[in-house]
């Protein structure tokens, strides 16, 4: 059987990346027995000597992001307004279903949301990583330029036709089945796993003086979205300056979607330039030091249930303080500091304590790492693969 994988992330993408890319390499590592064919674009050309025992195929990046945009905006209208026309001419001449048939493809599995879902006749696998514009309508990067209306029309239309759903979690299965009305027969939970180990790192000298980290700091790899709350650290560092005499650096990297320039303003409004450091993209042996050498990883988002950067900091032995959101206790448990996303008092009272307690710390790190080796890629492939298994069984039922 032909399987199929759409892996669409670019190195810059975040933790979307790192969770493609952990995956492609289980699937390749311990799936000796999967005819497996990733379609990527061009950027990722080091596919090949990655992965080993896949067959890679290209896909044409030539469109700009704004023209891919209004063609899935057009295939999306069409699909709502004439299903018949949809289903019966365009998704048969679209360049992607046709590429799959002419791969002779029997399943594909979308390791992200993709709208390319909708558009394909071949039975699928569907993976959600989260349904915060259900749960959090009112932030702008799930409001503004119709993307609550592309992600409501996407999983609408997949969620009801993919042969397996995958959710990262029980809190995302229940979303799944509660938001969607999906049999809850076809909804796997599936933690997320990541490429980053505990290692030693040579990157040429240590990250603190490569980067003129000159204080503690704490650490938040993440994306510059509003619902990524850096807002939060910088009032805890400005009250750990003021109130208790803690100089604290925050520093981030990830791209900028749009809300770099405003948290900029905040730092200098709080009077916080010397306690913010923006590294923009950091290679992964930079990104491994970083954890290693930080105080804590913070992550009060307002978005889960499951982040990726808790799971790396577990394995890479850095403590966790995260938000108390629906779902992050289950990811958590005993490892980590849970706040309160919209308590500065919250934060700056696990800050201080993480600085001053280090008993507490290798609690939390002890505690990290146990809960980390309880799930990796060998997990995840298995976990897969019976989905994958099950679907051959009745792929053989027709030619």
């Amino acid at each position: 059987m032909r399987v199929g994988v759409l892996f669409d992330k670019s190195m810059d993408s975040g933790g979307g990346f790192q969770v493609e890319y952990a995956i492609l390499k289980a699937l390749s590592e311990y799936g000796s027995g999967l005819d497996l064919i990733v379609f990527t674009y061009s950027w990722n050309v080091a596919l090949e000597k990655e992965l080993p025992n896949a067959m890679i195929v290209y896909l044409p990046s030539g469109l700009s992001g704004k023209l891919k945009t209004l063609l899935s905006r057009v295939f999306s209208r069409v699909r709502m307004l004439m299903p018949e026309v949809y289903y019966r001419y365009l998704v048969k001449k679209d360049f992607f279903s046709q590429l799959l048939k002419n791969n002779k493809i029997d399943l594909m599995y979308f390791l992200g949301p993709s709208y390319l879902a909708n558009r394909i006749e071949t039975p699928f696998v569907f993976t959600v990583w989260d349904l915060e514009h259900k749960i959090h309508p009112e932030f702008p990067e799930v409001r503004l330029n119709g993307v609550w209306e592309r992600r409501e029309d996407l999983y609408a239309g997949a969620l009801s036709r993919a042969y397996a759903v995958i959710a990262d979690s029980g809190v995302g299965k229940a979303s799944v089945e509660y938001y969607y009305r999906v049999n809850p027969k076809k909804v796997f939970a599936v933690p997320y796993i990541h490429n980053l180990e505990e290692k030693k790192v040579d990157i040429g000298t240590d990250v603190t003086r490569k980067f003129s980290i000159q204080t503690d700091y704490v650490f938040y790899p993440a994306q510059f979205w509003p619902h990524k709350n850096h807002m939060l650290i910088l009032k805890a560092i400005k009250c750990l300056k003021e109130q208790h005499g803690k100089n604290i650096t925050l520093v981030t990297c990830g791209s900028d979607k749009g809300n770099l320039s405003h948290i900029k303003e905040k730092v200098k409004e709080l009077g916080l330039e010397n306690n913010f450091l923006y590294l923009g993209f950091v290679s992964n042996d930079e990104l491994t030091q970083l954890y290693q050498r930080a105080l804590a990883l913070v992550m009060p988002t307002f978005f889960g249930p499951t982040n990726i950067p808790v799971y790396e900091a577990f394995t890479l032995g850095c403590p966790v303080i995260t938000s108390d959101i629906d779902g992050v206790r289950d990811q958590v448990g005993d490892a980590g500091v849970l706040v309160d996303p919209c308590s500065p008092e919250q934060l700056t009272n696990a800050i201080k304590k993480l600085g001053e307690d280090s008993r507490f710390r290798d609690e939390l790190i002890k505690n990290g790492k146990a809960r980390s080796a309880r799930w990796n890629s060998r997990d995840y492939y298995e976990k897969i693969s019976q989905i994958i298994n099950d679907f051959d069984s009745v792929r053989q039922s027709w030619s």
